[in-house]
């Protein structure tokens, strides 16, 4: 073989780095004369970025960086030139172009471009070239692999590890807003055009934008506002009093000062002005930094506030109760003070460290109105354990979802463990024979640790299975007071049976010792609760993809249908006792656990469900809604 032509693709290569190196060289000068004329120099260093993208030749695949390195995530508005490339990228031939939910099997291979169309895109296969979604979704699977670049703009990507995508990865996450033609027959999509009305109308809600946020960020006024849910013990608690905000620079970084001095009143009883309809909450906080931050706050509080708050959102609570004559939470008064720090390592994780001295009492139940069954009777709310406690809690939270009000991937961790103090307690009713013995006040300490876990995972373009589990525990020290203990009964637990039911047997749901208490309060010491769902979209639209705001509505996953599954019990913590007692290192057997399963309509800020008792039998099926998702 001729030694020239064996070097000459090499050469022919050189000379081309050599041009490209010349024409980077001089756009680089041009841009340094450009900057020393006092030009604009976020346009000098777009311009050079762009030229050495335009002209430095791509270096081979083992020498490129980590992908996750080259992302760019860009939250803002779409660029109207980036949503006509787009667009164009769109209309070109490729070897997969579809529109809806399109799925990249496991052993398929696209050997080119795939473009897809208001996904989602599940790729658990591989793409030689470039992927390139619009107004969707991307979801790798554990296999899943791009050679190319990816494009994804009004949706998010979920599952990519570093190695799934061998090009650079560009997400915006603003929609593109489109309409189709057809040209010689060629369906296409055209970027919709914003006329002058709508563009001045933009410009006048980014004028109120930020005109909004500097009034969050620097602002005093009169706050009126819900202090709590609906409940029958309080009515409508509603809180006014003078509100502030202020930012200032803080060594290169910002402090943002809360203070809000609130009184409360509460609606019960027709607003009387007395003792137990009135209270107040005042909060002081100094928060320094923004994704990393810390802060420092102290609350002095007469308020009244929820047993087991974590088994059902406010909201539901409170319009179950206004509507519908149904309170499915009991509560105690909290009057004293405390003072935290929160320290934010990220975005996504917190830990609280406080400190207070609180007298708790029971709350006596009040008659508010209500919508429907206005002449029934309130469940009682029942006496807790009044004492002036000492309280040392330690908190956690950790949030990777990618969406906080309707999540489809990622952990949310919440936990906490509390050590408390008293040393006067009087106690109220419970079933234990030491409640009964018990004379006269009692000294009392306790710890007690409260973990609730969840993780999200979209499982296919139209599927996510969903997993919880809670776990509550005395740890140490003494019993636990009534106002920290445990139960798993009721829509928020275990659907299948009903909130705090009395019952005449060992009950593990509410941890009874099979005596009868009014009101039936929780009293399990120890509990588990694991729930599971699936739940498949049905991506509702309503009008024109090719319609212009604001006659366009487009719902991609306001509703979904939902298969559930739950078990779970509680218990006591002492001298082995049938099936309801055990000694600290002891856990129930799997086969005294209660189970349900059931399915509904989640119609995103509502849900419709029926829920079935397994483990017994007799239990008929309970109807029940919830606001937004069961967890």
């Amino acid at each position: 073989m001729e030694r020239g032509v064996t070097h000459a693709p090499l050469r022919t290569g050189v000379a081309r780095i050599r041009v490209a190196c010349a024409r980077a060289s001089r756009a680089v000068g041009a841009v340094r004369r450009v900057m020393r004329r006092g030009a604009a120099r976020k346009a000098a260093m777009v311009a050079m970025a762009l030229a050495a993208v335009a002209t430095t030749p791509r270096p081979a695949r083992a020498q490129e960086p980590d992908t996750a390195r080259r992302d760019t995530v860009i939250t803002g508005a779409l660029p109207v030139a980036v949503a006509h490339d787009a667009a164009r990228l769109y209309n070109q031939p490729a070897a997969l172009r579809a529109e809806g939910a399109v799925r990249i099997e496991e052993r398929q291979t696209v050997d080119g471009d795939v473009s897809v169309l208001a996904g989602p895109l599940d790729i658990d296969g591989h793409v030689t070239g470039r992927v390139l979604v619009i107004n969707g979704n991307v979801i790798f699977g554990r296999h899943g692999r791009v050679d190319g670049a990816l494009i994804v703009i009004g949706g998010v990507i979920a599952g990519r590890r570093p190695e799934s995508v061998g090009g650079p990865v560009t997400w915006y996450l603003e929609p593109l807003r489109y309409r189709r033609e057809e040209v010689d027959g060629v369906h296409r999509i055209a970027v919709v055009e914003q006329s002058e009305e709508t563009h001045g109308a933009e410009t006048i809600q980014r004028w109120l934008e930020r005109w909004r946020a500097r009034r969050r960020e620097n602002r005093s006024s009169i706050l009126l506002a819900p202090a709590g849910p609906y409940d029958r013990v309080e009515g409508l608690p509603l809180a006014i009093g003078p509100s502030l905000r202020h930012t200032l620079p803080w060594n290169g970084s910002t402090a943002r000062l809360r203070l809000d001095v609130l009184g409360i009143i509460r609606s019960a009883d027709h607003f009387e002005w007395d003792g137990e309809h009135t209270g107040y909450d005042a909060t002081a906080e100094l928060r320094i930094g923004e994704e990393r931050s810390v802060a420092i706050g102290a609350r002095l509080i007469d308020i009244v506030s929820g047993v087991e708050e974590w088994q059902m959102r406010d909201a539901e609570v409170g319009l179950a109760s206004f509507l519908f004559h149904r309170d499915y939470r009991d509560y105690f008064n909290r009057h004293g003070g405390y003072g935290y720090l929160t320290l934010a390592p990220g975005t996504s994780t917190a830990i609280t460290v406080s400190y207070g001295v609180e007298q708790w009492d029971s709350r006596r139940l009040l008659d508010p109105f209500t919508v429907l069954r206005n002449s029934g009777a309130w469940r009682d709310n029942p006496v807790v354990d009044a004492g002036h406690f000492r309280i040392l809690r330690t908190a956690v939270r950790y949030d990777s979802r990618n969406d906080g009000q309707n999540p489809w991937t990622g952990w949310l961790l919440q936990g906490d463990i509390e050590y408390g103090s008293s040393p006067s307690v009087r106690q109220g009713p419970a079933s234990a024979p030491a409640r009964d013995a018990a004379v006269g006040p009692v000294e009392m300490n306790y710890t007690r640790l409260f973990l609730d876990a969840r993780r999200y995972n979209r499982v296919s373009p139209k599927g996510q299975l969903n997993a919880r589990l809670v776990l509550g525990a005395r740890v140490g020290g003494g019993a636990l007071p009534l106002e920290r203990r445990f139960s798993v009964s009721g829509f928020g637990a275990l659907p299948g049976y009903d909130f705090h039911r009395p019952s005449r047997s060992a009950d593990v749901l509410q941890c009874s010792e099979a005596f009868e208490i009014a009101a039936q309060p929780a009293q399990c010491e120890r509990m588990v609760l694991a729930q599971l769902e699936y739940r498949g979209d049905l991506n509702l639209r309503f009008g024109r993809d090719d319609a212009s705001p604001p006659w366009y509505l487009r719902l991609p996953r306001a509703a979904s249908w939902v298969v559930f599954a739950d078990a779970g019990r509680g218990w006591l913590v002492g001298d082995r006792l049938g099936s309801l007692r055990y000694p600290s290192g002891a856990f129930p057997a799997l086969a005294t656990f209660r189970t349900d399963v059931g399915a509904g309509l989640d119609l995103g800020l509502v849900g419709v469900y029926v829920a079935k008792a397994v483990s017994d039998g007799a239990e008929p099926a309970n109807v029940f809604v919830r606001v937004r998702h069961r967890f």
